[in-house]
């Protein structure tokens, strides 16, 4: 147990206290490390539909930003109505990054990793991509996505991302 007196911490041992160290405090504040999750978007090059279509594609993604892997990683999604997620997946056999599981009604897109999945520190994975389609000269709307995440040993973070029409297009050219 940690105390604060005459300026110093001290630390509990047995029937005794001592000063704590430089390295206690550390210890102390370290020894639970969760993961930090955060969402990120890539907007793929744009893919015409014929002579007066474009599809646009935005692949959805989590970064583990903390020390420690993310483990029975969770992510749910409510995006803009223009867009869906793709029902050919990420790599066009259905598969995503994370399992479509549908276990939160609040949220439209559900995903969850089982104990076979992980996002080990400083890595990225892909969970699904999401697209619209437009005929031209029209250009696509904004893509606002309202987000809860979550893994083990970390609270649930609940946020909004917007990719905005100008990075679409942008971002989307070959």
């Amino acid at each position: 147990m940690a105390i604060y007196a005459g300026k110093h911490y001290y630390k509990r041992s047995g029937d005794s206290f001592y000063q704590c160290e430089h390295y206690d405090i550390l210890d102390i504040y370290s020894r639970k490390k969760s993961p930090i999750l955060i969402l990120m978007a890539k907007v793929n090059p744009r893919q015409s539909q014929g002579k007066f279509k474009h599809r646009y594609e935005i692949i959805i993604s989590i970064k583990n930003e903390g020390k420690s892997i993310a483990k029975f990683p969770y992510l749910a999604i409510n995006c803009s109505p223009d867009y869906r997620a793709d029902e050919y997946g990420l790599d066009g056999n259905r598969n995503c990054g994370l399992q479509r599981v549908r276990n939160n009604i609040l949220f439209k897109f559900n995903y969850s990793g089982g104990n076979h999945t992980v996002i080990y520190p400083e890595t990225i994975l892909d969970v699904d991509r999401f697209v619209t389609e437009v005929n031209q000269p029209a250009v696509p709307q904004d893509l606002k996505i309202e987000y809860m995440m979550s893994a083990e040993s970390m609270e649930n973070v609940k946020g909004e991302i917007v990719i905005d029409t100008r990075r679409i297009l942008i971002e989307s050219v070959y």
